[in-house]
């Protein structure tokens, strides 16, 4: 039966690689997979785990969201939170509050930072007012692009959409779970809106002259996310009429309200002149002067007031999205910041986009000045076409200021000890210039790589190693521009072939061997990025002078899989007849469309990761995060001698361990 019980999990790759289908453990299983997953996928890992160590499944659900301390995906997150909402209802209401409390350290920053915003609740309450929240038992196709899902809309009927809202809102309000989630995420923002009203009216009260800055700073963004009434969500959920009504009976000592609602008294005002009278009072006196202050760009933006934004507070995302326009409408002051924060004059913020974002911008921006330039000559429209390029150059700076941004934000945190990446550039990682990281996980590997090679200790630092059957490290020069960098990865030579077993038995023991490396200064760590999809496995001979003798294994996934542990054991013998510890091998899987494990939960030197941010390599950085005993019986983290002997679940235990999940709670 044993026999049996251990080959039922074998599978391969599409490449026919030997793979598990899972890893003995639902928990690890969850914490691989569920990126990737919905529907019946999703609610099955969810389940397995949950019975496994509930309080770790409820980390792993905000870790999914964690812009600072985990994959921030937000997509994900609010498919897992969906599953929480309908099997923990309590649960997942109660910790609505860890998605925007400034629980995540940030190093050299006076204030935390929180897993997600504020804008995560009205999301998280509009996909439950239209029954997009709880998983669907039907499975979801993962191949879809965005390009495939979209159609040609009819025009709008504003009053008719205006009526199915209110009657839908009002048939969901008849329902005791969506009415809890609805009420929870009123007095959440009722709570945040309370806060700052009293701290803005400490900041008027301030003698003319004073400096307001450090106080204006301790202002939540609950303003800035809070809904506008009739806009966007409001007009999905009718939120904004809860708050206002909240906000009313709360009273906050430093405003007055409009005289016709002195008579109102009780829990709710039900007249629907008092409730457009708060709605109103509550956008002119609370969210405007709020928003003022916090010095919101799109206000300012929708305003025509370009001259009056001050762009070094221009968050990331907005200055990514908006680039463009800030060049249109206010070119003179908008390069005149880009020149200052070049000269280090001026900062820009670039800390919680994720890195491929950032690569795949500069590729495109340097496709569309080559286009440009190609061009010139035949142009019809030189002049519209000069322009065009100056918004590509302009976009470009950008990019690569928030590229410089985020690193420096990721140094923080530390360095990578003796670490190296090995890039995966391979035909299935897609193209880097056309669609989205979804369906290209090109992108996120070359920034992934860049980073590692950036945040690498010397003599590791500044390059990678190709994946082919004939690997070889190239060095990068990190002076340059990134786009120069990704251009070098991504013309590496693959060799048609991805090899993995090559980069150990080929390149990093025979270099050791031959130059008599000691083994303190024996690279400790290779971090593959890759879409896991490996070519088929082969069976090695390891002698004692590290050349490498592959043979090529049968097909059947067992005799691959026996090959591959085989082979990795007989690597880690070679390494050890020489006086080496094998490198640990961390496998980050890029690619939504996999499913399948490269390792069980008990193998040692082994970690497996997924996801796009560049928050996970923290996770190699710096002291080790101590395990918690109160997570779960068994799941404090044993103390190791190194990483060599760290399995994927000790791995995934000092993840989940970290103090910014200290505050999520079982309830039910």
């Amino acid at each position: 039966m044993d026999a049996l019980k251990s080959i039922s999990n074998r599978t391969t790759t599409w490449n026919d690689a030997s793979a598990y289908s899972e890893t003995a453990s639902s928990l690890l299983n969850a914490f691989c997979n569920v990126w990737n997953s919905s529907g019946r996928e999703l609610s099955e890992l969810l389940s397995s785990a949950w019975m496994e160590d509930p309080n770790l499944t409820l980390r792993l659900i905000w870790h999914l969201r964690s812009i600072h301390d985990g994959t921030s995906d937000k997509d994900a997150f609010y498919r897992a939170f969906g599953w929480l909402f309908q099997k923990h209802l309590r649960t997942a209401i109660t910790n609505l509050r860890m998605l925007v409390e400034p629980v995540c350290k940030r190093p050299g920053l006076g204030r935390g930072g929180s897993h997600g915003y504020w804008k995560d609740l009205l999301n998280i309450l509009s996909l439950a007012t239209i029954d997009a929240l709880e998983p669907s038992l039907r499975e979801q196709s993962k191949h879809l692009t965005r390009k495939g899902r979209s159609r040609s809309r009819p025009p709008i009927n504003h009053h008719i959409s205006s009526q199915i809202n209110h009657e839908r809102i009002v048939q969901q309000l008849a329902d005791t779970r969506y009415r809890a989630l609805y009420i929870a995420i009123a007095r959440l923002f009722v709570a945040g809106l309370s806060r700052d009203v009293c701290k803005m009216a400490a900041i008027d009260a301030l003698p003319a002259g004073t400096n307001r800055g450090k106080l204006i700073q301790e202002l939540s963004l609950a303003s800035k996310w809070a809904p506008t009434p009739s806009l966007s969500h409001d007009r999905v959920t009718n939120i904004s009429t809860a708050i206002s009504a909240l906000l009313y009976h709360l009273k906050p000592a430093s405003y007055s309200f409009p005289s016709m609602l002195t008579a109102v008294e009780g829990p709710l005002i039900e007249s629907r002149e008092a409730a457009l009278v708060l709605r109103s009072f509550y956008r002119r006196w609370v969210l405007t002067p709020l928003r003022r202050l916090i010095d919101v760009p799109e206000r300012l933006m929708s305003a025509n007031q370009w001259a009056d934004i001050v762009y070094s507070r221009v968050p990331s995302l907005c200055m990514h999205s908006n680039s463009e326009h800030f060049f249109q409408h206010d070119p003179d002051r908008f390069q005149q910041y880009l020149i200052d924060v070049e000269k280090r004059k001026s900062n820009i913020s670039g800390a919680t986009l994720l890195p491929h974002q950032l690569v795949m911008e500069v590729s495109q921006q340097h496709n569309t000045i080559q286009e440009t330039h190609l061009s010139q000559k035949k142009a019809r429209y030189p002049a519209l076409l000069e322009v065009r390029k100056c918004i590509a150059e302009t976009r470009l700076r950008v990019a690569e200021a928030q590229w410089k941004a985020l690193v420096t934000s990721l140094r923080v945190s530390g360095s990578l000890d003796s670490t190296i990446a090995v890039c995966d550039v391979s035909g299935s990682m897609g193209c880097i210039q056309q669609g989205d990281a979804d369906d290209n996980p090109i992108a996120p590997a070359v920034s992934l790589s860049i980073l590692t090679a950036t945040l690498a200790k010397s003599p590791f630092d500044g390059g990678f190693i190709t994946f082919s059957a004939d690997p070889r490290f190239v060095r990068l020069d990190l002076s340059q521009p990134l786009g120069y960098t990704i251009k070098k990865i991504v013309d590496a030579d693959w060799g048609m072939n991805t090899d993995l077993n090559a980069v150990f038995t080929r390149l990093l023991l025979p270099l050791a061997v031959r130059h008599r490396l000691r083994p303190e200064d024996m690279i400790r760590r290779v971090v593959v990025f890759s879409d896991m999809q490996f070519d088929e496995c082969a069976a090695s001979s390891v002698p004692s002078n590290g050349a490498y003798k592959p043979t090529v294994a049968k097909r059947d996934p067992s005799i691959l899989r026996d090959a591959w542990c085989a082979n990795y054991d007989a690597v880690v013998s070679a390494y050890r007849e020489h006086g080496y510890e094998v490198p640990q091998i961390v496998f980050w899987n890029l690619s939504r469309h996999v499913s399948t494990f490269e390792a069980q939960e008990s193998r040692k030197g082994v970690v497996m990761l997924s996801g796009f941010s560049a928050s996970m390599l923290k996770a190699f950085m710096g002291e080790e995060v101590p395990g918690k005993d109160d997570i779960s019986d068994d799941s404090a983290v044993t103390s190791r001698e190194s990483e060599y002997e760290l399995t994927p679940v000790d791995f995934m235990k000092k993840v989940l361990s970290q103090p910014s999940f200290d505050g999520l709670v079982i309830v039910d």
